[in-house]
């Protein structure tokens, strides 16, 4: 790969990562305030409040900026994850919707059993109903667009693939 080509695949994974960072995030502001009628500030304070602890909840617009740009950069990480490991699974492209739901779920399993545990964000009990609907927001709203922008955007040969 080129230089120019790894450039133009720097830009997609950051445009993936903006626009599946940006699905999610919109998910969770709609949720928290039709839910509990929680400020978009208190929610970007609550994804802060796991580099700062409850600190984070008295730091303003500042601390609510710092949770934006680590969702965002959370997201990136999980975007070129997908676009450096897929290739190397080898996974038919027909596979990509299938491909992106469980990359969703795998995601949601590794942050809310071992990221989010090890953060300083308070940990809530365990509810079935608010897990299904954690893991469907990263399955369709991070998984899937990630999948889906992968597939249409790489130079991604299933022709290869098992």
């Amino acid at each position: 790969m080129n230089s120019l080509e790894k450039r133009n695949q720097f830009i997609i994974i950051v445009l993936t990562a903006l626009l599946a960072g940006s699905l999610d995030i919109s998910a969770a502001f709609i949720n928290s305030l039709v839910r509990a009628g929680t400020s978009l500030v208190i929610v970007l304070q609550y994804i802060a409040s796991g580099m700062l602890g409850p600190k984070a909840f008295s730091g303003g617009w500042m601390t609510a900026f710092l949770g934006l740009a680590s969702h965002y950069f959370i997201t990136f990480v999980w975007t070129f994850l997908f676009f450096k490991l897929y290739p190397l699974l080898k996974i038919k492209s027909k596979y990509q919707i299938p491909a992106g739901l469980i990359y969703g779920i795998i995601i949601w399993v590794i942050m809310n059993f071992i990221v989010l545990p090890n953060s300083g964000v308070r940990q809530f009990p365990f509810r079935v109903p608010k897990a299904v609907l954690g893991i469907s927001f990263i399955m369709f709203l991070i998984g899937l667009p990630i999948s889906l922008m992968f597939h249409k955007f790489s130079s991604y040969d299933s022709g290869k693939a098992v």
